[in-house]
Parts: structure tokens; sequence; C-alpha cells
């Protein structure tokens, strides 16, 4: 097959009419090199209309917000499963953790590493919101402890917060956190004899 020439020579018009030029000017024709004739005329744009308004960014924020609405509605999707001899009902998502888990417990070294990374991530996950919880317990009950003995001393007389710092039971043995009381003023109002 005989090579093809990427360039055509034309002659290009002087005074940009397509008469033809005077000695032995020339212009290359090919890619992104139009004849001169259908070229853009100088001070003149190549789109005299211009941009329509909002062609650019069309709402992305909703287009966002429209498929994360898709993912989570197909994620917790209830889809039917084999699970021995029956067919139970999961959401889609746990259906595909499932069956991550089981493909790695197959031997899959891919699936094991991507099954490990993902309850390494959860569990740190999970980790950090208990140590969050657990500070901000603490930290909870010595401020509103030492607000209580401030008011004492004062003899300001004020409602009690809720929950009541003397609810909060704080186990540092196996840091764990639990309230003994009524966290709002509805659950109070549950409580308290009518």
């Amino acid at each position: 097959m005989p090579p093809r020439s990427p360039k055509l020579l034309v002659p290009a018009p002087v005074d940009g009419s397509t008469a033809e030029p005077s000695g032995d000017t020339t212009t290359t024709v090919g890619y992104g090199r139009p004849p001169v004739t259908t070229r853009f005329k100088p001070g003149k744009s190549g789109n005299p209309r211009g941009r329509p308004k909002g062609a650019r960014n069309k709402m992305p924020a909703l287009n966002e917000e429209r498929l994360k609405s898709i993912i989570l509605t197909e994620a917790y999707r209830t889809i039917k499963v084999n699970d021995g001899e029956k067919q139970i009902p999961v959401p889609m998502a746990q259906a595909i953790v499932r069956s991550l888990a089981v493909t790695a417990a197959k031997g899959n070294t891919r699936a094991q590493r991507l099954f490990t990374e993902l309850l390494a991530a959860t569990e740190n996950a999970l980790w950090r919101k208990h140590d969050e919880w657990l500070e901000t317990a603490i930290g909870y009950k010595a401020d509103w402890e030492a607000e209580l003995e401030r008011r004492k001393a004062l003899g300001i007389i004020a409602p009690d917060p809720l929950p009541h710092p003397d609810d909060f039971i704080i186990d540092y043995r196996k840091n764990t956190v639990t309230v003994r009381g009524p966290m709002d003023k509805w659950e109070l109002r549950e409580i308290e004899p009518k």
C-alpha cells in the first residue's frame, strides 16, 4: 500500500479573496489547517451567537443528588438470595458483601484483600465513633458537674440539665458509657409520675 500524503499545498490568497495569488506563497492544508478561504476572518468570532445561557454547569448538584438517591435506593433494595435450601430477602448491599465474603473464603486473594480492607475500615470507623462518644460523654459529665458546683456555691437555682451528669455511668476499664436516666424533656415526662 503506498503511503498517503497528509499535506496538500494550496495557493494562499493574499487579501482574503478567492483569486489566485501572485508569487509562490503556499499554505499547508491538513489536520487543524483548513483552507484559507474557510478560515475565520480576523476580528470575527467563530461563534457569533455565543454560548447559550446555562449550557455549561447545568445543575450539577441536582444531578449528583439524583445519582446518590438512585445508588442508595439500589443498595437497600431487597432481593432474594439462596441460603442453603431456602431463599431469604436481604438488601442488595448485604448480598454483595456476603458474596464478597464467600468468594474470599473460597480462596480468592483479591476478594480476601478487599474484604479485609473493608472490614478494617468499618471497624476503625466504629472505634473512632466509639472514642468520640466516650470523649464527649466524659467532657459533658465533667463540665456539668463543675457548673452544678458553681451554681451551688453561688446559690443559683436553675433547672438541672438533661441528661443529668449523675446519670452517666462511665466504665474506664471497659471504655463504655451508659446513660441511666432521661435523655431529654420528653423522656422525663414519660418517667415522671402524673
